[in-house]
């Protein structure tokens, strides 16, 4: 790690400040994740996470992706639609680095140029290194935007690579000639133990007998020149494995030119085209992801056949469209029939209720409840209005009456309720997911209470609550006057999503997070769905 200014520079961490090497020396595990693609998704985002025994690279992944999103969206104003992170530095990988060294060097280069001039680095670099990473920064955006020609900087990187590979052909040549060399001087060392041999044969015919003297002597010269011949031997085999090193270095550079110039041409993605083709595609998927397969033989019924239900999946959902009192909804009873059929496809035991007046619905939390056992697995969908007093949301039913806070507080349902049952039952799992995020009710009749959205919530261990919309934001039922679809924008994204085969929950509502953002930013709209997570361990809607 000393080799990187990255893990060296200091940075304001609980204890101080330190560099990132310092801090986790010593550590059981850590990870480093960085946006793909900083050119794409403009940030100067990094993320280091170490210790824990269920820290993963996922959760990592997740951590980055989450603040990317949030600051590409609030602060920057874009689509986070191609923000990804990818791990770069994995302590417990048999390479740590997990792309190569010249990668490495070019994206934390980056990040340097990216975060010099903040108050917490400035004072930690030249001015010279300034103008240096500045310069080779804009150079490397442009590479990434596939420009054609390279900068002075980039050229002369490329000159110094290319005189490289220059010096270790001039190397092999003098490794052949010394190679030849040798066996020259290994033919010619033989040829005089030949003649010597030769020689000393010719004076024991001569002299007919060798007395025991020069028979040792002869012996102890052959065994000189066997050990010679040996010894040379070893170095020619030592020359030929340095050639085949140095041939071996020599193609990895070649190729490591060779994808230079392939990234250079390359061009970026077309965002563009993709969210057009998801917009138009989505309605389709939607029906089709959450079909059950019918009887395939010929003369087989047509009916479909009846999903299996486990034991330990349990689910309520709730839509409530027909407000007495308030103002009516069009998709929460739409929203909440396609949820039901989704999760009972999925082996869910599912409790589907529509339009629930308010004991209607505490009646129905008291039957759920008593249904939920320890270990189980449970989801909760609701569509319908809901408000936020001080920091507790409320969901309301249909009958709802409340002229103030305070009868508002004691009509509505209590999210936290909901939470605290499943708690309290030692559920395994719960997702609960609201769908409530849309303008206050009381408004029009000129009731001050609560606002529009839900307040943050805190969800317990082995709970995940997602909300449709992040605070203060409004959930879309339609995208746009042409858009015919019967059900809001969350749900069609989720219902989608959760019939993907392999997937985990976690990656799921994330997944489901990139797509609502995208597709209302289309329309010009931001709706970034909140997500609390508590869950320990994986679970899956498909296996």
């Amino acid at each position: 790690m000393s080799e990187y200014k990255f893990f060296n520079v200091q940075r304001d961490f609980a204890d101080g400040k330190t560099s990132i090497a310092e801090t986790v020396a010593g550590k059981d595990r850590f990870y480093v994740a960085w946006v793909k693609n900083p050119n794409i998704c403009p940030t100067d985002w990094a993320t280091v996470d170490w210790g824990g025994f269920f820290l993963t690279s996922a959760k990592v992944l997740n951590k980055c992706e989450d603040a990317v999103i949030k600051r590409v969206v609030t602060v920057l104003n874009k689509s986070p639609a191609s923000c990804e992170c990818e791990i770069v530095y994995n302590s417990h990988a048999t390479a740590n680095i997990t792309m190569s060294k010249t990668a490495f060097e070019s994206r934390s280069r980056a990040w340097l140029a990216y975060a010099q001039n903040g108050n917490r680095f400035h004072d930690q670099f030249t001015e010279e290194e300034k103008k240096a990473n500045t310069l080779f920064l804009a150079d490397y955006l442009k590479q990434l935007n596939g420009g054609p020609v390279a900068s002075p900087a980039t050229q002369q990187a490329n000159t110094a690579a290319d005189k490289k590979l220059q010096d270790e052909l001039a190397k092999k040549l003098q490794l052949d000639k010394e190679q030849k060399d040798l066996a020259e001087k290994a033919r010619i060392e033989k040829e005089k133990s030949l003649a010597e041999e030769k020689r000393i044969a010719q004076e024991i015919a001569q002299k007919g007998q060798l007395d025991k003297e020069a028979a040792n002597k002869a012996r102890i010269e052959k065994e000189k020149s066997l050990a010679e011949e040996k010894r040379i031997a070893q170095e020619l085999a030592k020359v030929q494995a340095l050639e085949k090193e140095k041939a071996d270095l020599i193609t990895k550079l070649q190729q490591e030119k060779d994808a230079r110039e392939k990234a250079a041409a390359a061009k970026p993605t077309n965002d563009e085209a993709r969210i057009l083709a998801l917009r138009k595609e989505l309605e389709k998927e939607i029906r089709a992801s959450i079909q059950n397969e019918s009887a395939a033989s010929p003369g087989a019924s047509k009916a479909k056949q009846a999903p299996l239900v486990f034991a330990n999946r349990k689910a309520l959902v709730i839509g409530n469209d027909s407000y007495q009192k308030v103002t009516p909804l069009v998709n929460a009873r739409e929203d909440a029939k396609v949820v039901a059929e989704s999760l009972t496809s999925l082996g869910y035991k599912v409790s589907l209720k529509l339009d629930v007046t308010e004991k209607q619905f505490k009646s129905e939390l008291r039957t759920f409840k008593g249904q939920i056992q320890s270990g189980d697995e449970v989801a909760i969908f609701y569509a319908g209005h809901g408000v936020q007093i001080a920091s507790t949301n409320y969901l309301l039913p249909v009958d709802i009456g409340g002229q103030n806070e305070e009868e508002i507080k004691d009509e509505g349902i209590s999210l936290q309720r909901l939470l605290d049952d499943m708690t309290e039952k030692n559920a395994k799992f719960t997702l609960a997911m609201i769908d409530a995020c849309r303008d206050n009710p009381f408004k029009s009749s000129g009731r001050s209470v609560g606002g529009r959205g839900l307040a943050p919530t805190t969800a317990a261990t082995g709970q995940m609550i997602v909300f449709s919309a992040g605070t203060g934001q409004q959930a879309l039922d339609k995208l746009g006057p042409n858009d015919k679809s019967k059900n809001g924008l969350f749900t069609r994204v989720f219902v989608k999503e959760m019939q993907k085969a392999g997937v985990s929950v976690d990656r799921v509502v994330r997944n489901v997070r990139t797509e609502v953002v995208a597709l209302a930013k289309s329309v010009g709209h931001d709706q970034v769905p909140a997500i609390y997570d508590q869950v320990v361990g994986e679970f899956y809607f498909k296996q």
